[in-house]
């Protein structure tokens, strides 16, 4: 049973994301969301609110451990806490491992594995001073369990959320 609880979802301002928090809102949920397009952001924390929902948009990017600390503090500052933690944000990106540049293999290891990092690191103290029982979901994909073709630098770094997930469920 969510209702009443707080939601913080990454990568909010579409798909998966703005999905996740739609459902959050309609289970009852105070809902935080993020993502680093502030358009985009406001009109989804817009749409999320129509429904009656409370709603706290923070233009967050994921990539910097700064900015998640700052959504842990934007959200415990309005709601007074957080139930739940989803570690959505994050890309896909294609191609072959020896013709990825670095700067695209750097930005997607940031995207993709590091912001899950900060957000355990950020979020899980806090759950666990909170003793309410608290989850964090990260969102891996496919290419989580899996390697294909050409997705060199996805699946590692999918691989990698998966592994930090995993290991904090373990601690």
């Amino acid at each position: 049973d969510f209702a009443g609880g707080v939601a913080v979802v990454t990568g909010a301002a579409s798909g998966i994301g703005l999905g996740l928090a739609g459902e959050a809102v309609r289970r009852g949920m105070k809902v935080v969301v993020s993502d680093i397009r502030e358009d985009a952001l406001q009109a989804a924390a817009a749409r999320l609110s129509e429904g009656g929902g409370e709603v706290l948009a923070v233009r967050t990017d994921a990539t910097k451990a700064a900015d998640i600390e700052a959504l842990v503090q934007a959200a415990v500052d309005r709601f007074g806490k957080v139930d739940l933690l989803v570690n959505n944000a994050g890309a896909f990106v294609a191609g072959l491992a020896w013709e990825t540049p670095v700067e695209q293999f750097d930005w997607v290891v940031d995207l993709n594995m590091k912001s899950v990092f900060y957000g355990v690191r950020a979020f899980v103290p806090r759950m666990i001073a909170q003793k309410d029982p608290c989850h964090v979901v990260t969102i891996a994909s496919a290419a989580g369990i899996s390697v294909y073709p050409g997705y060199a630098s996805y699946s590692s770094t999918k691989h990698a959320a998966l592994a930090i997930t995993e290991a904090l469920y373990l601690d």
